[in-house]
């Protein structure tokens, strides 16, 4: 990158010649690379409550029900009833005789497209890849039409390409990358569409699709309205491109929860008493999730006069998610949990940039010039080294062991047992029909009396816990004088019990 390009280009076209060309070129090559880097660590697999919640609503969608029954055990009445039949990322409907998935349904449409295209061994994998690649285009896209140079754009795109939390959430089976994709597409589109009713149609398209995505992004309306202003015009096509989404989305709440603005999040956790905690964890972490890079934000208030009207857009976008997450209870466990963030991400990166390029104009000497330049390479580095410190890219490696143990119990268990379960409940859903009763839902007394239905249905009983699902089951076992678990495998850190009866005296 020449550190003399780094100012914002002019307004004025120039034709293409030989070095403009081969820039493209370069830039091309980086994203062949940077897809193949992904790819090949790719694992968007059913896992935990998430990555399995999407797959299996995929599964739903894919069979045009928003309902499924469950799969309860012969003469067992649990006193939870419902909720014991519910592997994770479903719930009891409203009927309390049928189950409904409880994400939303955008990231599982995509999904159940492919499948029918390609299998649903690799759905998810090829959706998620796409929507990583889709992420870092725009981000160029957006730097762009928001009057950064080409280096400047690439380093945008750069930044955000190598955010550990965006890589972390580029190769598992997670909505919030997608989430991201349809954020930026709607503000990207929305300001070529100021003037362009196509392209406010395309905006209210990618805002409704940013909504079917993670309802929470219908925040992204607020920096919408700052773009469109009092302008009728922009305003009636961004709702005609909109409109199928929301028709969608309202028709699919009042099937599956019985209200059309309804979702299966219910109500969300916030309150004021996170706000103290999440501001600190914002200071701490947010220079290391989206670069050190952003420090440039402080140079904000040399941008050009007629850049104003950007920079009070990348504020308010930013500042709306930014508010919102601040109070919602576990934005501040970690890091990784700033991906709530993700869909305001660009404003927060393409303002530091902005701020940055502002120096340059204000400063152009070559010190100021090579010294940015160094300063974004060493951002850079930094994204890398934590993105290396957190095994970011491995990240969905651990989905893996599901569909393990998964194959374990089809292997070994009769097709009619009863699996006792909870992480591995979303996963065993997905993959198999075994009859499931969660543990986490289990009384001694629901215990007792699951064991005597199993005995009377002469019906084998197994059970898959994770580390820190041991000692519930173990006490489970323990109660009772009917008969113990007994280990029958391991699959990596994962336990496979099968219960054994004591026998009669």
């Amino acid at each position: 990158m020449d550190s003399s390009s780094l100012a914002p280009s002019p307004t004025t076209a120039v034709s293409p010649d030989r070095p403009a060309r081969m820039y493209g070129v370069w830039l091309a090559l980086a994203l062949l690379a940077y897809a193949w880097i992904l790819g090949s660590h790719m694992s968007a697999l059913p896992g935990g409550s998430d990555s399995s919640g999407y797959y299996n609503q995929a599964k739903l969608l894919s069979t045009g029900t928003s309902r499924v029954a469950p799969n309860p055990v012969d003469g067992f009445s649990p006193s939870n009833h419902l909720w014991t039949y519910s592997p994770l990322g479903f719930k009891p409907s409203g009927d309390n005789r049928t189950l409904v998935a409880t994400y939303p349904t955008g990231l599982p449409l995509w999904i159940a497209g492919a499948a029918k295209v390609i299998g649903w061994t690799s759905a998810a994998n090829v959706v998620v890849w796409l929507h990583a690649l889709a992420g870092v285009v725009l981000m160029y896209a957006a730097g762009r039409v928001f009057g950064l140079s080409k280096p400047m754009a690439f380093a945008g795109a750069a930044l955000l390409g190598t955010s550990p939390v965006y890589l972390f959430f580029s190769v598992q089976t997670m909505s919030d990358v997608a989430a991201l994709v349809w954020v930026l597409a709607a503000i990207v589109a929305a300001w070529r569409g100021q003037y362009s009713t196509i392209y406010a149609a395309v905006a209210g398209a990618a805002f409704a699709m940013a909504v079917l995505v993670r309802p929470t992004n219908a925040l992204a309306l607020v920096p919408l309205a700052v773009i469109f202003g009092f302008r009728l015009r922009s305003w009636v096509a961004f709702g005609s491109g909109g409109i199928p989404g929301a028709i969608y989305f309202c028709f699919y709440n009042r099937a599956a929860y019985g209200a059309l603005l309804t979702t299966g999040y219910g109500e969300i956790d916030v309150a004021w008493h996170w706000v103290g905690m999440t501001l600190r964890h914002y200071v701490i972490w947010l220079p290391v999730v989206f670069s050190p890079a952003i420090v440039g934000l402080v140079a904000l208030p040399w941008v050009r006069s007629n850049d104003r009207r950007t920079v009070w857009l990348f504020v308010i976008w930013f500042t709306c998610f930014a508010a919102f997450y601040a109070a919602y209870r576990c934005t501040h466990e970690t890091w990784w949990y700033l991906r709530f963030l993700l869909p305001a991400a660009p404003a927060i990166i393409l303002g530091a940039l902005l701020g940055i390029a502002a120096l340059i104009e204000r400063w152009p000497n070559r010190i100021v010039r090579a010294f940015i330049l160094a300063g974004i390479v060493a951002a850079l580095g930094s994204n890398i080294g934590w993105s290396r410190h957190w095994s970011v890219l491995r990240a969905g490696e651990e989905d893996a062991k599901y569909r393990l143990v998964s194959q374990w119990l089809q292997q070994r268990a009769p097709a009619d047992s009863i699996v006792v379960c909870m992480q591995q409940s979303g996963a065993l859903r997905f993959y198999t029909d075994f009859a499931q009763v969660r543990l986490d839902m289990l009384t001694p007394e629901d215990f007792d009396h699951l064991l005597t239905a199993a005995d009377q249905h002469h019906r084998p009983l197994y059970a898959a816990t994770f580390p820190f699902e041991v000692d519930s089951l173990q006490q489970l076992g323990t109660q009772s004088k009917r008969g113990r678990w007994e280990r029958a495998g391991t699959v990596r850190d994962v336990a496979l019990w099968h219960w054994s009866v004591n026998a009669s005296p």
